[in-house]
């Protein structure tokens, strides 16, 4: 007997999120499909956080900082949460990860169109907050000496903080896990294969807060 797809399937249309998958049959390894599903699930986490940042941009440009602040607050968790995630594969041996991403000549990490779209959406963020400021004669140093005065708009600096810090570390991991391949196509060929990676520690989203802070930590005693 054929039953009908529940309203849970059809709403979720899970045939279809499910067939996108490579067949088993086609994997060169097993842990093929734990590799395609974590990045597959890594662009769905970074749509929600372009969706979420998108509402904070237009809530701030409102004067609207708790909706901002929440928005925020919900990018702070899916970068986490999508860390997590991501962590899931050192579950699968280095020479079969090699040999999956030689395979589909996947190249860098960071070609995740995801995570481009949040590197080029995430430093828009700034001149809306800029505006709040410049609306109450504050600069970000003189917000970070006196929170409690402006205590909406110092919470909203402070999730600010914590988006540029989560990305950051993010975007470390896959320069990393980048460079870890290059490496061992290197070791490899026994010769400099010319791939050569930057990375810059000091890239941020927002670098007039940094520079704030900066400053008032080395301003004290």
């Amino acid at each position: 007997m054929e039953y009908g797809l529940t309203k849970y399937e059809e709403y979720i249309r899970t045939n279809e999120l499910l067939s996108l998958q490579k067949d088993e049959r086609d994997l060169c390894r097993p842990e093929e499909l734990t590799f395609q599903m974590i990045f597959q699930i890594s662009e769905l986490h970074y749509k929600l956080t372009i969706q979420y940042i998108e509402l904070a941009k237009a809530y701030m440009e409102a004067k609207c900082l708790s909706r901002a602040i929440d928005e925020l607050r919900k990018v702070d968790t899916h970068l986490k949460h999508l860390l997590e995630t991501l962590n899931l594969l050192d579950t699968i041996r280095s020479r079969d990860f090699l040999c999956i991403h030689r395979s589909i000549g996947l190249g860098s990490m960071t070609d995740s169109p995801g995570f481009k779209s949040v590197m080029e959406m995430g430093p828009r963020l700034w001149e809306p907050f800029k505006n709040l400021l410049d609306d109450r004669g504050l600069t970000v140093a003189e917000l970070l000496n006196k929170g409690d005065l402006y205590y909406e708009l110092y919470l909203l600096l402070q999730e600010m903080i914590s988006f540029d810090e989560i990305f950051q570390v993010l975007r470390n991991h896959y320069i990393r896990k980048d460079y870890s391949l290059f490496r061992a196509d290197e070791n490899e060929e026994g010769e400099n294969s010319g791939r050569a990676l930057e990375i810059d520690d000091q890239y941020r989203m927002f670098p007039v807060i940094w520079k704030a802070l900066s400053d008032q930590i080395q301003s004290k005693p």
